[in-house]
């Protein structure tokens, strides 16, 4: 079976497709804000609008948990960290029923559960936006904060003010802000490049294996990023403030 590239965008006629990408942005902050601080209640009602929105874009629902492998157990550590309460162990004699913090345990499965629906929202995001529709959004935002202080910057009052007017009208945080969100499907597509040669080469597996991989993807990366910049240089953008 093909490998699922996470947080890759999937071409579709459904309504999620169709509805805008603004709107879709801020469900993703606000259910994920919901997920990870709502307690049991807010995270069933997060995962169950994320796998619901998830139906309406006619995505399998671990389609959306593609990729979090390592989420997965990063998570897991941390229960195990939170649960444990390691103090009481040798008081305990060794009995692991009694050092368990069962509120602890709580807490940390939780915290795995927010963080999980958190990534499953993001890709469902990045599943039906493309980062056209994302940069678009972002910048239709950015105008309707920065044209109405910019011109109170420039009012009468504010002569003192207008450098600042012209840094806010000139900084282009919507660019940056695409360009964030649009590295998080590179770092997946680079991780698996990583993988696929590791297995050509029949490299080691595991977790020496995975290790092994990190500065790997950390360069192409930092690769990645170079090009960017010469491209968004060679288009004529200009990262200094205009005087």
């Amino acid at each position: 079976m093909a490998r699922v590239t996470p947080y890759a965008y999937v071409a579709s006629g459904s309504p999620v497709h169709a509805l805008g990408a603004g709107p879709k942005l801020a469900s993703l902050f606000v259910f994920s804000f919901i997920a990870l601080s709502g307690g049991a209640a807010g995270l069933s009602a997060s995962a169950a609008f994320v796998f619901l929105g998830a139906a309406f874009a006619r995505l399998r629902p671990m389609r959306l948990l593609a990729g979090s492998s390592a989420l997965v157990w990063t998570t897991l550590a941390v229960v195990a960290l939170r649960a444990l309460d390691v103090s009481a162990f040798a008081r305990s004699g060794g009995d692991l029923a009694r050092i368990i913090d069962r509120e602890g345990l709580g807490e940390g499965l939780l915290f795995s559960g927010g963080v999980l629906v958190a990534f499953a929202a993001g890709s469902l995001l990045f599943a039906t936006t493309t980062m056209t529709e994302l940069r678009g959004a972002v910048a239709r935002g950015q105008r309707a904060v920065t044209e109405p202080l910019a011109r109170l910057l420039r009012a009468p009052g504010f002569l003192a003010l207008r450098r600042a007017a012209r840094t806010i009208e000139n900084f282009d945080l919507s660019l940056v802000i695409a360009l964030t969100l649009g590295f998080m499907p590179r770092v997946f597509d680079a991780w698996e490049a990583a993988a696929d040669a590791r297995k050509a080469r029949c490299g080691s597996t595991g977790v020496f294996g995975t290790a092994a991989m990190i500065p790997l993807v950390a360069e192409r990366l930092m690769d990645l990023a170079a090009e960017t910049a010469t491209a968004l240089e060679a288009r004529g953008y200009d990262y200094q403030v205009k005087k």
